[in-house]
């Protein structure tokens, strides 16, 4: 016999799956939540624009590069002059996403356009993360209350605190690649994956390890083919992951370096891993290889600030994902640059760094 909280289970989950034309219930719940995030942090990102507290670093720098977007030019920009001389924002950050966001602005030429742009696409990150639990574990009620607790991670919401950065649409974009590589529709899968490297340069490093998640995804693929010798085309989704980030990787740097190719050594954010004593990142591995005592140092620089910053970026999840490390793994690079670093916020939330972890721990 059933107990009474398992009738209570039934009939709620009988009730989402209900539907309103073409919908059920269960799916303008979770657009609904979406919308209200999108419409209080819309207002919200609004009025600390209004109260003077958004920057030219780096909500001017943006705005002025895409309006220039709008008139034909290469996302030229005053403000980074020195770090780009010839002013193309390019020159420090290859963002094609950006080309998405000239119609937006040439429309609507506000500053307003991109916060609500933001908050819209960092809301809409629940939506394949609600779609992947209700056709995983065939749950509504768990989909709409895991979508809804991903749109309260402080995570998510600090990036919406400071400006507007092309990083706030990475958590969408992998998201919903992982939903199509779950559902096997490969276009789509390729589709936000490509959408995905062209949020930040940074990116292609993250896809990178993001293929030995992709690898355990089609396991079942490769055991059959190990069985009957007979290939299907998804077995070499992980290979053409790893192919195309690499591939990125190496036409991101030439086209930065095409366009500013004498950058000064700033650029290269040495100086926010002084205590490494390291002029580029790319050193940071073999720093730490070759130098623990360094690294050791450099991880207990503002540590009380540093294990904080872990706590809060497990904890949302009551740290269910370490249950899952192959997921975690793409998170893992960002996480340790962030404890090496002496530059605060890399380690602290209410900035765009975030965006490279939050999909993974969620």
């Amino acid at each position: 016999s059933t107990t009474l909280e398992e009738r209570i289970e039934t009939l709620i989950e009988d009730l989402l799956k209900r539907r309103l034309w073409k919908l059920e219930l269960s799916d303008y719940i979770a657009l609904i939540t979406m919308l209200l995030y999108s419409t209080v942090f819309s207002y919200y990102t609004i009025m600390r624009h209004y109260s003077f507290r958004s920057n030219a670093w780096d909500l001017g720098i943006l705005v002025q590069s895409i309006t220039s977007g709008t008139k034909g030019s290469l996302f030229v920009n005053n403000v980074e002059r020195y770090y780009s001389p010839t002013g193309s924002y390019f020159g420090v950050h290859f963002t094609p996403i950006l080309y998405m966001v000239i119609p937006f602005l040439y429309i609507f030429p506000k500053v307003e356009t991109v916060l609500i742009l933001q908050s819209v696409v960092l809301g809409l990150g629940s939506i394949p993360i609600y779609l992947m639990v209700k056709h995983g574990i065939k749950n509504r009620l768990s989909a709409i209350t895991i979508s809804a607790v991903y749109l309260m991670n402080p995570l998510l919401q600090g990036i919406n605190w400071y400006d507007f950065h092309t990083q706030a649409f990475f958590p969408l974009f992998i998201l919903s690649a992982t939903y199509f590589l779950k559902k096997r529709r490969l276009p789509l899968f390729l589709f936000f994956l490509f959408l995905t490297l062209t949020t930040m340069e940074q990116a292609s490093y993250l896809v990178a390890l993001y293929s030995v998640y992709v690898c355990w995804e089609v396991r079942s693929e490769i055991n059959e083919l190990i069985r009957s010798k007979k290939p299907k085309l998804t077995i070499f989704i992980p290979l053409i992951v790893i192919s195309l980030s690499l591939f990125w990787m190496y036409f991101s740097y030439n086209v930065k370096y095409t366009i500013n190719p004498s950058p000064p050594p700033e650029l290269k954010a040495g100086n926010l891993y002084k205590i490494l004593e390291v002029k580029d990142p790319a050193e940071i591995p073999a720093k730490v290889i070759t130098n623990p005592e360094l690294a050791l140092k450099a991880i207990r620089f503002d540590l009380s600030s540093k294990i904080l910053y872990i706590i809060l970026t497990f904890a949302p999840s009551c740290f269910l994902v370490f249950l899952s490390p192959l997921a975690l793994l793409p998170s893992l690079p960002w996480l340790l640059l962030s404890i090496l670093s002496n530059h605060r916020p890399y380690y602290q939330l209410g900035f765009q760094y975030t965006a490279f972890t939050l999909p993974f721990v969620s």
